[in-house]
């Protein structure tokens, strides 16, 4: 059969199974599936390949599912490949789940896949998933994704291979995975023939297959897609439009891939990160051509929230929307991402519930410094609810007396400050700003805390959460931005100095 030997042969020059591969096979029982199964099997004859099947049966049809899986069964016992047979409730794993009966059955497949090759796979080898998708099913994702509102990389359809990240399908069902493999790689060898060429080659080999029902019924979009739209194009606009919009798929990802790369060298050069936290130079990112920041803003904001999907084509306007818009500005974008532009930057962070961390004082250091009121320590170090992030140690010095501080040891550090005691009337806290809070500034102006971050163009985002040592609503000391009220400056009549100093909480 010509195009069965011409697919082997491309198959075999291109490197798609080669010596060495451990190759996983989805198997329905449906004709794509059988044929690639067999095509497989010949292919590997003369070679040294581990061939699997896997069929998963999704308990919607009742007897027939439970057919399917016993036809699949003995057409691998006839090849004598090793078969893997799973079992859903694919309505039940769908309600769980809050999904659709049709995502439900793509989730569990490529659950089962995943732990399939895990199972499978040995140090230093290369685990193949090959799945049986053919150049009808790539026009229909592409009209899916072209219908839904898509970027390039859905209407550049399904890829012939691609990386296959099986931890991701792994969690939480399959923790602690995790086999010393080179890579997992899916392959989709039949997107360049036509499902009736596949029907067509199994009649004339004398296979036979299952015909799935449910790929009938039009109440699913994909089923509208293939029974309805597709073969009306073909009768109505161009015979071979599906064809066409394969080829154009291509070429797709192709600008797709070329994108991906120069976006990629941009993201490396404009994305910083400052404590956790991603921002990006507003000017440096509206240089950038639209297309470039469309990519750009993809990968910043998926990443952010650790995934891809249901980020759309909308959210990233609304990104390059507000890097063009007024500071102080924010968007809310999906998994709690928010973007918000501060003065000429734009930050970009996933919101979490801060949660306090109860911390146990029976074991507390009470200690009376000078005239001020309490500190309560645990082993040294100041007790506040961020005490996980930041702890201040703490000494008293008497100035210019023997053995205790001279004036030629005061350095000014970004982690050290030196703060007159009699000038301090209270007990000392490190926490978030509030309302009422100031700080003195040169010159025994005293200015609203408030105030005092927006001059220092603090983001917003970060004002709220800003650690500040103060005594009371006096504002000491600010340890990110390095700013010290001079309320509490060392003089010629100090004579006790505290010396505080950021440490790390053990």
């Amino acid at each position: 059969m010509k195009i069965t030997d011409d697919l082997i042969k491309k198959m075999k020059m291109n490197d798609t199974i080669k010596d060495g591969d451990i190759c996983i096979v989805g198997v329905s029982g449906g004709p794509d599936s059988i044929y690639l199964l067999y095509v497989l099997n010949e292919a590997c004859k003369d070679m040294y390949v581990k061939l699997h099947a896997v069929h998963v049966n999704h308990n919607i049809r009742g007897e027939e599912a439970d057919s399917d899986e016993r036809f699949v069964e003995e057409y691998c016992k006839e090849l004598d490949i090793p078969i893997h047979i799973y079992s859903v409730n694919v309505p039940e794993f769908a309600r769980n789940n809050k999904i659709s009966e049709e995502e439900a059955g793509r989730s569990y497949r490529y659950k089962m896949y995943a732990k399939l090759a895990y199972e499978l796979a040995a140090e230093d080898s290369v685990v193949k998933l090959f799945l049986g998708h053919h150049m009808d099913d790539q026009a229909e994702t592409v009209l899916f994704h072209l219908f839904r509102g898509s970027s390039l990389k859905g209407i550049g359809g399904m890829n012939p291979e691609r990386d296959f990240f099986a931890e991701d399908f792994l969690k939480p069902e399959f923790p602690g995975m995790d086999i010393p493999v080179s890579e997992f790689k899916i392959e989709r060898p039949l997107l360049g023939i036509r499902k009736q060429e596949i029907i067509d080659e199994l009649n004339g080999l004398g296979i036979s297959w299952k015909l799935d029902e449910t790929n009938m019924d039009v109440q699913y979009t994909r089923n509208k897609i293939r029974n309805i739209i597709i073969p009306s194009l073909e009768e109505n606009i161009q015979k071979e439009s599906v064809r066409h919009i394969a080829d154009t798929a291509g070429d797709v990802r192709e600008v797709q891939d070329f994108l991906d790369s120069y976006a990629s060298t941009v993201y490396a050069k404009i994305v910083k990160k400052e404590k956790g936290i991603t921002y990006i130079f507003g000017e440096e990112f509206k240089a950038l051509h639209i297309a470039v920041q469309k990519h750009v803003a993809m990968r910043i904001i998926s990443n952010a929230a650790g995934k891809r999907k249901d980020i759309t084509r909308e959210h990233i306007m609304m990104f390059i929307r507000l890097c063009n818009g007024e500071t102080g500005k924010k968007i809310s974008l999906p998994y709690r991402v928010v973007a918000e532009k501060s003065y000429e930057k734009i930050y970009v962070y996933k919101k979490k519930k801060f949660e306090k961390k109860p911390i146990d004082v029976d074991n507390s250091l009470i200690e009376n410094i000078s005239d001020m009121e309490e500190i309560i320590y645990i082993n040294g170090k100041l007790v506040t609810e961020r005490s996980e992030i930041y702890g201040i140690d703490f000494k008293i010095r008497d100035l210019d007396t023997v053995g205790g501080f001279d004036r030629g040891d005061i350095k000014k550090t970004y982690c050290t400050k030196y703060f007159d005691c009699d000038k301090i009337n209270g007990a000392l806290s490190l926490r978030y700003p509030k309302e009422g809070d100031y700080i003195i500034l040169g010159g025994g102006q005293e200015k609203k805390f408030s105030r005092f971050m927006i001059d220092q163009k603090i983001p917003r985002m970060k004002r709220k959460s800003l650690l500040v040592l103060a005594c009371g609503n006096h504002v000491l000391w600010v340890p990110d931005y390095d700013k010290v009220s001079t309320g509490a400056y060392l003089d010629n009549n100090t004579k006790k100095v505290l010396v505080a100093e950021i440490g790390t909480i053990a």
